[in-house]
């Protein structure tokens, strides 16, 4: 086998664009995830700070101190970490073929994730158990 018709294999090959490729999303694909985890994020930021924001703040006049509530108050701010934490960046991964953030992220978002996850079934646990 010679080299010539290796190198028109090769070429024939090399045709694809990898600049281009990372440059065009397919929106019919890609449009549906980003309105659904836009809606999510929205309501989850705002019901879940609305929640915070009623049993801390005084001026709101807080919800009694009832270990309801305290759970309640709990799980708003697991949710919001893990909706922090997560949604921004399966976003930023629709758009990506690699990671592309660096390893602190990488390493402190699936420990949040998974640990806020967790946070959040054992207070739902314990208001069962409460109840």
């Amino acid at each position: 086998m010679n080299n010539d018709s290796t190198n028109a294999t090769d070429e024939t090959w090399l045709d694809y664009d990898v600049d281009e490729s990372l440059s065009h999303f397919e929106w019919t694909e890609l449009a549906p995830a980003l309105v659904i985890y836009f809606i999510t994020f929205c309501l989850g930021l705002t019901g879940n700070l609305v929640i915070i924001a009623s049993t801390i703040c005084p001026r709101l006049k807080p919800l009694p101190a009832t270990p309801t509530n305290i759970f309640l108050g709990g799980l708003a701010m697991a949710d919001l970490i893990l909706i922090i934490c997560c949604i921004p960046v399966k976003i930023a991964k629709l758009f990506s073929y690699s990671w592309t953030m660096g390893e602190f992220v990488c390493k402190s978002v699936h420990y949040l994730q998974s640990v806020t996850a967790i946070c959040s079934v054992l207070t739902l646990t314990a208001m069962s158990v409460e109840r």
